[in-house]
């Protein structure tokens, strides 16, 4: 199962490869000691509206999304030792740094997780 990220509007793809942080590991360490993600991957946190960057080694992107999926806040590159937040945000996505400065995707696009098999 492989889960994708796309724009409600149109149904185009936005990431190919998101991955869900859906353990208290994985919501812990988040992309610490991993390498950076592919420009179309990345890594979601549900029930989360901020994140710190500490121990990290490269900067990130980073989408915070509200309860319908609207995008409420863009980071395109937010670099290592700081920290993000966004009231009104339940999920937030990790890219890689640059990715949405180069996409389409703005403040108020919705937005869909879709698993496909």
């Amino acid at each position: 199962c492989v889960n994708k990220l796309v724009l409600k509007k149109d149904r185009s793809i936005v990431l190919e490869n998101l991955e869900i942080a859906d353990t208290f590991i994985k919501r812990f360490l988040g992309l610490m000691n991993k390498p950076c993600p592919n420009l179309g991957d990345g890594l979601v946190f549900f029930n989360c509206y901020s994140i710190h960057m500490f121990f990290m080694q490269y900067p990130i992107g980073v989408l915070f999304l509200d309860l319908n999926g609207y995008v409420i806040k863009v980071i395109d590159t937010l670099k290592p030792w700081r920290i993000s937040s966004c009231m009104g945000a339940v999920t937030t996505i990790e890219t890689a740094p640059g990715f949405w400065a180069n996409s389409k995707i703005k403040v108020g696009d919705q937005l869909e997780i879709v698993s496909i098999s």
